[in-house]
């Protein structure tokens, strides 16, 4: 896991369910946008749950309803949002959430991310949804 913001980590499930990581980090609220797993954590830790299809396109609903709770939680706490790999679809995440909370555009929210997590590529059918949600009549590819 790797921390972009100082409240805001990005990771896999790997880190999701390594509750010494989490407490470690201090991580007390997990986004988990996979769809292929499962798993329970303790009470003091929040948990929402907002499946999402790696390489396919995201429900606007699900960047609403992800990116609603990471804002409130994120006042608060130190928040770890994971996909499988932690790798596309959390950074895709992420990016929106640069986007709206901090006035970043996509590149420098993604040149952010990637300074802080090398390993991160968004799925080129991900970033045209976001395209459609935040309606960006330009294409945008990351660079970097």
């Amino acid at each position: 896991m790797d921390f972009v913001l100082d409240n805001i980590a990005i990771g896999s499930y790997e880190d999701a369910v390594n509750l010494s990581a989490l407490e470690d980090h201090d991580i007390t609220a997990v986004l988990d946008l996979t769809v292929e797993t499962s798993y329970s954590l303790p009470p003091s830790i929040l948990k929402l749950k907002v499946p999402m299809e790696d390489c396919m396109p995201m429900n606007h609903e699900h960047i609403r309803m992800a990116l609603r709770w990471l804002r409130a939680v994120a006042e608060e706490r130190k928040v770890l949002v994971h996909c499988l790999a932690g790798i596309s679809r959390s950074t895709t995440m992420v990016l929106c959430y640069l986007y709206e909370e901090h006035g970043l555009s996509f590149q420098d929210a993604y040149t952010l991310i990637k300074s802080k997590r090398d390993r991160v590529q968004p799925h080129p059918a991900l970033l045209e949804s976001v395209q459609a949600y935040y309606n960006l009549t330009e294409d945008w590819q990351p660079t970097g």
